[in-house]
């Protein structure tokens, strides 16, 4: 059975390789399935029990820190929007959601006017084959 130092240095493994995933969702979903096994496993007093747990937690963690490397070598290298919004120090979701809809209203703005330019482009041409046909 592994002593309490093994178990918080592989806690503690779980976590580090968590924090090295590139992809926001996954990063917090390894770290957050991590703190439920290990606390989940904490009340568990079986040591055949303990010592299975301790075999496939050891197995998980290489195969996390093989994905962890795959994701850095394949994986995209923009960060998601979140990721970007929460990279300032005074970054808050209000503000995420300002930037936000003061980019869409830009877009939409440009839209319309772009629109409004067509509309007048064709009524020119419009006017100009008129008046070739009355001359």
């Amino acid at each position: 059975m592994p002593s309490a130092a093994e178990v918080k240095s592989l806690f503690r493994q779980f976590l580090r390789v968590g924090r090295k995933f590139p992809n926001y969702n996954i990063r917090h979903y390894i770290q957050r399935r991590s703190k439920e096994e290990f606390h989940s496993l904490a009340a568990n007093a079986d040591a055949a029990a303990a010592e299975a747990a301790w075999q496939r937690a050891k197995s998980q963690l290489e195969v996390w820190q093989r994905q962890s490397v795959v994701y850095q070598l394949y994986g995209r290298k923009v960060k998601t929007v979140l990721v970007r919004a929460g990279s300032g120090s005074r970054s808050t979701p209000a503000r995420w959601l300002m930037q936000l809809q003061r980019h869409s209203v830009a877009g939409e703005q440009n839209d319309a006017l772009g629109m409004r330019r067509q509309q007048l482009e064709e009524a020119q041409q419009q006017q100009q084959l008129l008046e070739e046909a009355a001359a």
